[in-house]
């Protein structure tokens, strides 16, 4: 897998870039595992070596990082950012392992996307860690058929720049030296972040996945069932332009 594109003239000239979110896209389970974000709170608190009360500890192991938690930090005596940098850390050692477990698996129809990537520029962007998405895709072919791929940075500002942020869509379309492209994405919070980052949004709304309330403000150009779905929705959008 490669981290940038050197083949600027495909972007320029050839079809539209294709951005594709990762849980729930192309690896089964919408989200991480249910426990990685407190196991791994609880390695951060042992490494640290900080003594957290009850309701200190259910708030350190959430899945937040706002003023309160900063506030439990500084009254534990760590920086937000060291503690915060330790958490991820040990949430990207548990993803590996549920990964090499077999605990999650990409989507049988990733394969789709595997083909899609070698036909024009592409890449992975999520929510998720960003060593996670990388460790992730070089488990599949995938990672080799994408040029870049992108999750959030271990950081608290990282953090904060999730989607429906689209910092990490306009990046990495930045990266792909691309002005148009589309996002395949299966959450509400995808369809906004693409239309933001001027994106096409293709909403990927699985039989397995529950429905979601979309914002009213934004719907997706396309929606689809499954990746096998995608190359003909691409076709069509490349045709529009």
């Amino acid at each position: 897998m490669t981290t940038t594109t050197t083949d600027s003239e495909r972007t320029v000239d050839g079809p539209r870039a294709v951005l594709f979110d990762m849980d729930g896209v192309l690896l089964e389970g919408r989200r991480s595992l249910p426990g990685t974000y407190e196991r791994a709170a609880d390695r951060a608190i042992d490494e640290l070596g900080l003594e957290p009360s009850a309701d200190q500890r259910t708030l350190l192991r959430a899945y937040r990082c706002d003023e309160a938690v900063r506030t439990v930090c500084t009254e534990l005596g760590v920086e937000l950012e060291r503690f915060w940098r330790a958490k991820e850390r040990y949430a990207t050692a548990l993803a590996r392992e549920h990964l090499e477990n077999g605990d999650r698996a990409f989507h049988d129809d990733a394969d789709t996307a595997v083909a899609v990537a070698s036909t024009r520029p592409a890449a992975i962007v999520s929510n998720n860690r960003h060593e996670t998405v990388v460790g992730a895709a070089d488990r599949h072919e995938i990672g080799a058929a994408v040029d870049t791929v992108r999750g959030r940075d271990p950081t608290p500002a990282g953090f904060h720049r999730r989607k429906p942020d689209p910092y990490y869509l306009t990046e990495t379309l930045h990266t792909l030296d691309a002005t148009t492209g589309a996002y395949v994405g299966d959450r509400p919070k995808d369809v906004l972040a693409a239309d933001r980052a001027g994106l096409a949004s293709i909403l990927l709304s699985r039989p397995e996945h529950p429905d979601e309330e979309l914002p009213a403000e934004s719907s997706p150009q396309a929606t689809i069932r499954s990746l096998g779905e995608l190359p003909a929705v691409l076709d069509r959008l490349d045709s529009s332009e």
